[in-house]
This record gives C-alpha cells, structure tokens and sequence, in this order.
C-alpha cells in the first residue's frame, strides 16, 4: 500500500525482506515501517537525494501502487489480508500524495498501478478519487484486481483525458501515452487473454514504436515468485507467457 516514506531509489525485496515487513503488519502499530519519521524528514530526504542524483536538465517520474481505498479499518479483511485489517490507507495515501506535492523539482508525472480500491465498489473508487490531486504534474491510473468491476471504474475514472472508452470496451482500461523521450503503455492485467483485443493492440502499439524506448505498466506480476511472496502479491498475471512473448518482440521494452 501507499508507503510511510518515498522509496528512495531501486528497490530489490526478497522473500526475507517481505517476512519482516510483514510482522510489522501484523504488531501492534499495523505498519509496514516500524518508524516512518514525520512528512518533514521524509520530505528533506527525498528533496536531498534529487538534489545529489538528478542532473542537470533530468526529469523523473513517481509510482505509487495499492492504496487499497476501503481496506484496512474501513473494511473487513480475511485471511491473508487480516494482517493488514488495521491499516488506515486513507491518512497513508494522503500522507504519500502529499509529501509528492512536495518534491523540488516536482516530477513529470506519476502513476498509480492499480488497486486503488479494495474490493472495487463505486463507492471506495469515488472516496480514492476525492483523494488524488486536482493539480500538478499529470496523473495517470491503472486498473489492478481488486478493482474488478470495470463498469464501476469507468463510472469514476472514465472521463480522464487519455481514456478512450471505445477501446475499452473492446480491450479493457489500457492506453498509451508520451512523456520523457519515451512511449508509455498501460495494460489492464484483468482482461489480457492469449489472442484477445488487448493483446493484439499491444503487439500493434510496439510494432508501430518499434525504434522509440517503451515502458510498459501492469498491475500483476509477470514472472513467478517465491511462494511466500506468492501469497501476499496475489494470483500472477493470467496468460503471463504471452504478454511476456510480446514484450520480448519489442528490443526496447522495459517492465
């Protein structure tokens, strides 16, 4: 969910690593950092470190993932997820969106991949929705599995600029867009199948950018993973193999 603190820099976790955050989850603080430190200090940090790493004429951009809107103390979690049942994602997210508003240089963008709601209803999408920034550096958002009725989304998110509702009708919430010399395409992990519209609009959109660096973005993982982290990142993409196939086709893809 939404961190305490910026990640500052790459991050690699192991099963080991996730084991530990994960008691801090489950203690008496429900956190996935036992001490965050105030915004102020976060905030320094991560203004000192662009300032020591980003040069001159650079530009980056910020992702954040699973703010789980309605989760936590708002909502009523079973099994794996009760290890996070008092979480409070609402004052985490703000917390995170706010120090990003804070960020000297600010960032080209950010994104956020997926899951904004808990259990996808209209009305934790409409609270996360509330939530973002009417202002800044663009936003863009993506579509994760626990947001899985696509009419609620769409009811809420469908009128932002790069949405173009006749392919999602046909390909699921997937878009492109262009920024930092590099194409970006989003994926919607939840309708992607072997053959499918959206797989076909994939393999079309990195043939057309075939010279040009691409990033592309989806909610669920594409490789498998340690059994433990298994359980906690949830089920890996569905047909991973063939968007996996597809990536590899383009020699200037990153994921």
């Amino acid at each position: 969910s939404a961190p305490d603190r910026l990640a500052l820099g790459p991050v690699q976790l192991t099963d080991r690593d996730l084991v530990q955050r994960l008691s801090y989850a489950s203690g008496p603080a429900a956190t996935l950092h036992p001490d965050p430190g105030t915004e102020e200090e976060s905030v320094a940090e991560a203004n000192g470190y662009l300032a020591a790493h980003l040069g001159p004429g650079s530009a980056y951009f910020v992702q954040i993932s699973d703010p789980h809107i309605g989760g936590g103390v708002d909502g009523s979690a079973k099994g794996f997820d009760a290890l996070f049942s008092a979480g409070t994602p609402v004052p985490r997210f703000q917390r995170v969106l706010s120090e990003i508003a804070r960020l000297s240089p600010p960032p080209a963008f950010i994104i956020i991949t997926g899951d904004l709601s808990d259990t996808g209803r209209r009305e934790e999408l409409l609270r996360c929705r509330d939530l973002l920034p009417s202002s800044g550096p663009p936003l863009y958002l993506l579509r994760g599995n626990h947001d899985r009725d696509l009419d609620a989304f769409m009811s809420v998110f469908g009128d932002r600029p790069y949405v173009d509702a006749s392919r999602v009708a046909e390909a699921g919430f997937c878009y492109t867009f262009d920024a930092l010399g590099a194409h970006f395409v989003v994926l919607d992990s939840e309708t992607i199948a072997p053959g499918g519209t959206e797989l076909q609009w994939l393999e079309g959109d990195l043939a057309t950018h075939a010279d040009q660096s691409c990033v592309v973005f989806s909610h669920r993982h594409l490789v498998p993973v340690d059994p433990i982290l298994e359980a906690y990142l949830g089920a890996p993409q569905p047909h991973a193999d063939v968007v996996l196939e597809a990536l590899s086709s383009h020699r200037n893809a990153a994921w």
